[in-house]
């Protein structure tokens, strides 16, 4: 590669990668001057205005670096094609006359003609006439006049003239004015915006195509610019086959899904490769929104749906945005009958017209999502039961919740998007019913114990939950009236089937692609099915546990978006990697926050790992602070490596910056030791001195050395359900003691367990209880020290034991 190639290749990069959190900040500026406008103080509304002006500098100059890299290539003249020269010309004169008009500037155009196609570099011709007409409009003062007239006379030579009465220019400097940065002196008096990149990128843009620019101009009294280029005329036919050639030359990348996974891979391919056809086929008609979203819209917390189909910036992700912005044709309400993977063919059928048609790709990726599970149910059919899972989902529902005023629904399936479902509709003051087959309700992501904390929330907020329930009929004539679960009627307005989702990999297995045991298209680290040329991202694709190696599938959204970008480089010839997924999950409900990360304690006992859990309820910030809530972390270790394998943190506090922390602690294959020793940021509004994180991990790091024996809530309420023969001893003081504690427990205040050490057996189980398990584990060591061996701690204490959701945190 040559240094102009390299230099056009990181000017590119380097626009791209610039350009947008410049724009984003000038947007986000904007909409603070425009909604804040009254609210703002003078100096600070000054501050924001100078602030939102450089940034529109800075992107003027972005562009125009990008456009003179490309001009100054010294092959800039392969990048020559048709240029349909009547089109390019008025969708510059369309854009500038909102210009003319705010300025009340009369904007004339003197066409005789209408202008042919011809050979030439689009963006260069483009440059010329837009920074030429603006520069008129920009110098020309309110109330003045701009004139451009254009001529292509039958030698095949284009003249052109851009008149106005503008400020003019000193004749001394006109020379000049085709210079890179250079600005006439009066220009700067003005202090108009001006990269001074505009009339040099003009000048070798002519200078490219052979022809000549000549300027005359009188201050105050205006300033004339003619050029005259010979572009030779193509005749429609042969541009019809030139496009058609340089259509088939470019690499043809084509995304079977739109949905999320899908619409990320065009926009980073398009990043990487300018030059690339990128098209998506979508069989819906919305694209690129916010699925996770959808709950948030039916409860009315959202409410404008096309917030979840807009970027950081405002803009609309809908066709014209993916056509316009980002050069990414939309297929939409088209799906993908069936690939020709021999002949590179993909068979698609728009729904409207039911037309029929090919389209080829030289890469393919597939982002075909997932559907939902519906169970085998008498009467799922009737009206009234609904499947929720996209757009058109969400808004039928919520039309139905709105005319119908449904009250009571009934949600099968007690899993992430049920549970998510079920504050939705509590929120629009339904009476809600969550039936679960098995014995707890999140249980792909929490251990039981830690899932009865959750039940408890759930129904103290008046969502009830009933458990090993299995829904036998829906019941109704026409319309479901309720359900048969168990052989109990239970009555219901509306049913939600919240049973779970899998891979969409019809068209994958038609076209002979390789799916694993997960059901889902089997991917390498490069995202790359049994077909090179083809990717898979999202959820139809089966992904590989990093913990322990094996597939998994994870039907998230930030795994589809994180995917979607490896997809979108890779296609277009990078080599990015994907190794894995540790499945990280976080969702709340009303003021109650879940996450999970890693493997939970059940799922680690059919692996081959010794596991060993705790759980360490605590504040999320130091406990005297007037806003500091309980959280509870239980984490669970493998014995033999002493790595950390998984981690649950519910509550009403802070549980985000733990669960990345301990995210990015399992990902790193970190010791639970190094954990404990982790410097974390502190002050007394986010955390304690130490952290409930390094806390937990000291706890657990005790565990597996032998130092501390504990016991989980929901294995001592086994035993007491067995009568087994224990001393279940509570640690706290005579008036908590008082206040509640658990039945057949004996009491013996820690301040006073080492003269009363005699009263006990050391032949018997002893478990020690206190609010959270702190005082406990002061307890378990004066036990050891006086040779009691079969002493253990109450994991979490009484606080985790009763499943208490207090906002109360003292808990020393």
């Amino acid at each position: 590669m040559s240094k102009d190639e390299i230099r056009d290749a990181l000017l590119k990069v380097g626009a791209h990668q610039l350009r947008s959190p410049i724009s984003t900040i000038q947007t986000q500026l904007n909409i603070i001057l425009q909604v804040y406008d009254k609210e703002m103080p003078g100096k600070m509304k000054r501050l924001v205005e100078g602030a939102s002006k450089k940034s529109e500098d800075m992107l003027s100059l972005i562009n125009d670096l990008l456009d003179m890299g490309q001009l100054e290539n010294e092959h800039v003249k392969e990048e020559f094609t048709t240029v349909r020269l009547e089109k390019l010309f008025l969708s510059v004169i369309e854009h500038l006359s909102g210009k003319a008009e705010f300025k009340e500037i009369d904007l004339q155009i003197d066409k005789k003609d209408i202008l042919p196609i011809v050979w030439g570099h689009r963006s260069g011709l483009k440059s010329i006439f837009y920074n030429l007409i603006e520069n008129a409009i920009k110098y020309t003062p309110r109330g003045g006049k701009v004139t451009v007239k254009t001529n292509y006379d039958r030698r095949g030579v284009l003249h052109c003239e851009v008149k106005d009465t503008g400020i003019g220019i000193p004749c001394q400097e006109i020379k000049g004015v085709f210079s890179e940065f250079y600005r006439a002196s009066n220009a700067k008096e003005e202090a108009k915006i001006g990269t001074g990149l505009g009339l040099a990128i003009v000048a070798k843009a002519i200078e490219v195509h052979g022809g000549e620019i000549k300027c005359e101009s009188n201050i105050g009294q205006g300033t004339a610019f003619k050029f005259s280029i010979a572009l030779a005329k193509i005749e429609e036919e042969e541009a019809k086959l030139l496009e058609q050639k340089k259509q088939d030359d470019k690499l043809k990348i084509v995304i079977i899904g739109g949905r999320t996974a899908g619409p990320k891979a065009a926009a980073k391919a398009r990043r990487m490769n300018e030059d690339a056809s990128i098209t998506i086929i979508e069989k819906d008609e919305s694209l690129s929104y916010a699925g996770c979203g959808l709950p948030y819209y039916i409860s009315g917390m959202v409410s404008n749906l096309k917030s979840l189909m807009t970027t950081n910036d405002g803009d609309i992700r809908d066709p014209d945005f993916f056509r316009q912005i980002k050069e990414i044709e939309v297929l939409n309400r088209t799906r993908a009958l069936s690939i020709d993977r021999e002949n590179k063919e993909i068979l698609i059928e728009n729904f409207k017209t039911k037309e029929k048609n090919k389209i080829t790709y030289d890469k393919l990726i597939l982002a075909t999502g997932s559907k939902a599970i519906i169970p085998r149910i008498k009467g799922i059919n009737k009206k009234g039961v609904y499947s929720y899972h996209k757009v058109e989902d969400a808004e039928g529902l919520k039309k139905e919740l709105k005319t119908k005023q449904a009250k009571d629904v009934i949600i099968i399936g007690g899993g992430l998007l049920g549970a998510e479902t079920a504050e939705a509709l509590s929120r629009r003051g339904a009476r809600v019913t969550i039936i679960e087959e098995k014995d707890q309700i999140l249980i792909k992501f929490l251990d039981k114990e830690m899932a009865d904390l959750v039940k408890n929330y759930f129904e103290s907020k008046g969502i009830k939950i009933l458990l090993n329930n299995k829904v036998e009929l829906i019941e109704g004539h026409s319309s479901a009236e309720g359900v048969v679960a168990n052989g109990n009627f239970i009555p219901a307005d509306l049913v939600i089937l919240s049973t779970g989702l899998k891979p969409e990999v019809r068209l994958a297995k038609k076209c002979g692609l390789t799916t694993g045991i997960t059901g889902g298209i089997k991917i390498n680290k490069y995202l790359q099915t049994s077909d090179p040329h083809i990717y898979a991202i999202g959820d139809c694709v089966e992904n590989t546990n990093l913990i322990t190696g094996k597939p998994v599938y994870t039907p998230f959204g930030s795994i589809a978006t994180r995917q979607g970008r490896v997809a979108g480089i890779n296609a277009t010839g990078g080599k990015e990697k994907f190794s894995g997924v540790i499945k990280t999950i976080i969702m709340k409900f009303f003021d109650y926050n879940i996450g999970s990360v890693g493997l939970n304690e059940e799922q680690l006992k059919t692996e081959s790992f010794d596991p060993v859990s705790i759980i360490v309820p605590g504040p999320d910030k130091d406990h005297f602070f007037p806003s500091a809530k309980l959280i509870y972390i239980k984490l669970t270790g493998d014995r033999n490596s002493k790595n950390l394998l998984g981690a649950q943190i519910i509550g009403r506090g802070d549980i985000l910056s733990r669960l990345n922390t301990i995210t990015t602690a399992i990902s790193a294959k970190m010791k639970i030791s190094d954990i404990s020793k982790l410097d974390l940021a502190y002050a007394p509004p986010y955390s304690s001195a130490m952290d409930i994180i390094i806390t937990a991990a000291n706890v657990l790091n005790n565990k597996i050395d032998g130092n501390y024996n504990g016991i989980s809530p929901a294995e001592l309420k086994n035993k007491l359900e067995k009568k087994e023969d224990i001393i279940l001893l509570d640690i706290r003081s005579h008036s908590e003691y008082d206040y509640d504690s658990i039945n057949g427990s004996s009491h013996i205040p820690l301040n006073s367990l080492r003269g009363r050490l005699h009263q006990l057996p050391k032949d018997r189980e002893i478990i020690i209880c206190c609010r959270s398990g702190v005082n406990s584990y002061e307890a378990l060591r004066i036990f050891k020290s006086h040779g009691f061996n079969n002493a253990k701690v109450l994991d979490g204490g009484i606080v985790t034991f009763r499943g208490e959701n207090a906002d109360t945190v003292s808990l020393y």
